[in-house]
């Protein structure tokens, strides 16, 4: 199975259980949109949000007006409408700039979504401005992966591969699903390629900054990246002994823990370690 990350975050709501054809009387047509949403019936609640921005969007608190414009865009991008989608979410953002505190969850998604539509439209540049505004700390987990995941891919686009490496092992380390979490690792390692060629003890560096658990299926892969960049420093020693670290700690079903035991088999027959031969060790592949 594999993972994408081009729909937009959940909504942030509490929908009642027992939908209803309509607002009650004197409810929020939003609320009623919402609903329909939830039913996938994406025809129904674009009307009632026509209704509402018609006939109550001018009375109605700035955080369900926000909530409106991200709900229209939601169905605009899952119909693939993108420019309709792009000019809705940039609505949400600005009255959400206006409107709420930095810290709110309603602010950062909304910047996450215009984000993933920007992306989607050939616009990464402007991905990449508007995502490095969100606090991915005040979005829930699954979101947050997905804003890893996308905020990854966004600076591989950019020619970025380290910090996306960075980006692809947060996002694995959210992961609940293994197919996910192990294609968040290929791309990791996948962008890894271009990695410690020119300046690897500042790349070995930053990557050694990131906080993962050391046992977690994240933090074993970034421990066989940082092995990779003791070679590419001249330190088979320490290379060594992280990759029998790795070894001890990993799952037999850890998607690179073979690429592990080959590095490691052929530093036992190398005395020194050089650039130009310490990348055969390492075969990378990702998708």
């Amino acid at each position: 199975m594999k993972f994408s990350s081009i729909w937009p975050a959940a909504l942030l709501v509490c929908v009642a259980l027992t939908a209803q054809a309509d607002a009650p009387e004197g409810g929020s047509l939003y609320d009623a949109a919402e609903r329909f949403y939830l039913q996938s019936n994406a025809t129904s609640a674009l009307q009632s949000l026509d209704k509402f921005f018609s006939t109550q969007a001018a009375q109605a608190p700035a955080r369900d007006r926000i909530r409106a414009h991200n709900l229209r865009g939601l169905i605009h991008f899952q119909s693939r409408n993108l420019q309709q989608a792009v000019q809705e979410f940039e609505i949400s953002v600005q009255l959400a700039n206006r409107s709420l505190d930095q810290s709110d969850s309603l602010l950062h998604l909304t910047r996450y979504n215009l984000g993933n539509a920007l992306f989607q439209m050939n616009r990464p540049a402007d991905a990449l401005e508007l995502l490095g505004t969100v606090n991915p700390e005040a979005l829930d987990q699954d979101t947050r992966m997905r804003f890893h995941h996308l905020f990854g891919n966004v600076l591989a686009k950019g020619n970025q591969p380290l910090d996306a490496i960075l980006q692809y092992l947060l996002a694995a380390n959210l992961a609940k699903d293994v197919a996910a979490r192990d294609t968040f690792l290929q791309k990791a390692m996948t962008s890894a390629k271009g990695i410690y060629l020119k300046t690897p003890k500042e790349d070995l560096q930053k990557i050694s900054s990131l906080s993962l658990p050391d046992k977690s299926a994240a933090g074993i892969t970034a421990r066989i990246l940082i092995a990779r960049g003791h070679m590419y420093a001249g330190d088979p020693n320490e290379a060594a002994d992280l990759l029998r670290s790795v070894l001890s700690d990993a799952e037999p079903t850890h998607p690179l823990r073979v690429k592990a035991e080959e590095m490691l088999a052929d530093l036992s027959q190398l005395s020194d370690v050089k650039p130009n031969v310490v990348g055969v060790l390492l075969p990378l592949s990702g998708k």
